[in-house]
């Protein structure tokens, strides 16, 4: 049967919109179901609200599942800094305060937060800067642009990599390669060197390394001739491993791994050995634990090698506010707690991490 022409762009959208059979909702640490699931699509919490889809419309709710913001978007993001951003059916893009009123109108193919006042805009693949009010801080004319941090965005203007300030300051980087921020640290690149920079531009180690991983918590591992060292934010030795690690990646906490015979172990700062190399793939520690995996099968261990969980999930994911999502033989997905042991049992269609308290959860009925 032929579907009559919808009346408005509304009509056109919602008469596309897919509804799926196993609602959304949140589920609360003690396994209890604290917002009903009857949301066709749901974003996690972030400064108190939710995102959540009703009927092809998104609108946002609080922790106890009333609506905060009517469902009126084709489009809703997270809050931060107190704002988020929205998308009308028109396709207009709209910055809101948490209650839902309108701060500023903005037409673009894609907007997000940058800073507290400041929004990323993107027009035709090209990126530029916006305060909230509306008044341009850097033209649409760029082709990279990251979020600010500590006041500085890094962005790319043809082959030139910059940083501009939040007060719309523009400041020239001579390198090749400028990668994103990690740990307020900038890694860079000239020619075949790397080095690092300060998050205001500052050189604090020129390029000079074969090899320098990102900063993580405040130590970044990098290779000098034939040896890897670990070197804090002052770029200063922290720790020289032995010229016989020909394979190392820093994992932050102060571990670093090792391949050895095809197999991963990993070492700490001492240059003592956590764990032996025995192991396929190891993930970066997250809350203090760390996944493991042996023969397509994954486990736990913490930061000293103690192992929580052997290795008998297929997937897991790493640990959020306390726990982790691991998947059981039978494909169900349940959470299990910093002594491995199981809390929240596997009865789920799909489930997301906790963010404040609560994880987006789908329940098969």
């Amino acid at each position: 049967m032929l579907r009559s022409k919808p009346a408005n762009e509304e009509e056109a959208f919602l008469q596309d919109h897919f509804s799926p059979d196993q609602k959304w909702g949140f589920l609360n640490k003690e396994g209890q179901l604290s917002i009903e699931d009857k949301y066709d699509d749901a974003r996690d919490f972030s400064q108190s609200l939710a995102a959540v889809n009703f009927q092809g419309k998104w609108g946002y709710i609080d922790k106890s599942g009333k609506t905060i913001v009517d469902f009126l978007y084709k489009e809703a993001h997270p809050f931060t800094d107190g704002f988020a951003i929205v998308r009308s059916m028109d396709d207009t893009w709209s910055v809101i305060d948490s209650m839902g009123n309108i701060k500023s109108n903005m037409s673009a193919d894609r907007i997000s937060i940058a800073d507290r006042d400041i929004i990323k805009i993107q027009k035709n693949s090209m990126y530029g800067f916006l305060r909230i009010t509306g008044d341009t801080l850097l033209k649409t004319q760029h082709s990279f642009a990251t979020s600010f941090y500590d006041n500085h965005a890094l962005v790319k203007y043809f082959n030139e990599y910059r940083l501009v300030s939040s007060q719309g300051k523009v400041t020239p980087l001579p390198y090749d390669k400028v990668y994103k921020i990690s740990s307020n640290i900038y890694r860079i690149r000239k020619e075949k060197s790397y080095g690092y920079l300060s998050e205001s531009g500052r050189e604090i180690c020129k390029p000079s390394y074969s090899y320098a991983s990102d900063f993580l918590d405040d130590m970044a591992l990098v290779k000098e001739v034939d040896r890897y060292i670990l070197i804090d934010k002052q770029c200063r030795p922290v720790t020289s491993f032995s010229a016989d690690y020909v394979n190392m990646e820093y994992l932050g906490d102060g571990l670093v791994s090792f391949l050895k015979n095809d197999m991963w172990g990993i070492i700490n700062v001492k240059e003592e050995i956590i764990a032996e190399p025995i192991y396929d793939m190891l993930y970066r520690p997250r809350e203090g634990m760390l996944a493991f995996g042996i023969d397509d099968l994954w486990g736990f261990m913490d930061t000293k090698g103690n192992i929580i969980t052997k290795a008998i999930f297929p997937l897991v994911w790493d640990y959020h506010e306390g726990l982790a999502r691991v998947v059981y033989p039978e494909k169900a997905i349940g959470f299990i707690d910093k002594k491995g042991e199981l809390v929240i049992p596997p009865y789920f269609y799909e489930i997301k991490d906790y963010y404040e308290g609560l994880a987006r959860v789908q329940i098969y009925r």
